[in-house]
């Protein structure tokens, strides 16, 4: 593990918690026997670069685009639903993220999050309690 620890970063809590742990579930799962599991994080400006590597063996290269697809399953392993990265994804766009994979062929994979150190947020016109604010994530142009 490498991770810089001085690392802070302001965003929804149980949201990026999910996305990391997701992926490190995925990479206990997947990496093969006697194999290792990276984790390295890193302050880049303002952004966060998070790392996941795993020694799955690698991805058949086809088939990365549709990694993040819901009901996807890319492995012989079939105890899960193939939901996943999708919901990692969806957590990661929530942060105000990206979410890449690297695929390193007969080895593994890095599944790599970047994100803001800090979310912005804007008040919402609609709240979903009346008379509370509500706040809702600010997306830039991609």
């Amino acid at each position: 593990m490498s991770v810089d620890l001085e690392i802070i970063v302001t965003a929804d809590r149980q949201i990026l918690l999910s996305a990391v742990s997701n992926l490190v579930q995925n990479a206990i799962k997947y990496t093969k026997r006697n194999g290792y599991i990276f984790l390295r994080g890193e302050l880049s400006k303002d952004r966060i670069i998070i790392e996941i590597e795993d020694q799955c063996g690698g991805l058949v290269n086809d088939k990365i685009q549709s990694l993040f697809e819901p009901f996807t399953q890319e492995n012989d392993d079939r105890s899960g639903l193939g939901l996943g990265l999708a919901i990692t994804k969806k957590a990661v766009h929530l942060c105000q993220g990206k979410i890449s994979v690297e695929n390193i062929p007969g080895k593994g994979c890095i599944f790599r999050l970047d994100i803001p150190q800090k979310l912005e947020v804007v008040p919402s016109a609609k709240s979903a309690v009346p008379g509370k604010d509500s706040v809702q994530p600010k997306f830039g142009k991609k």
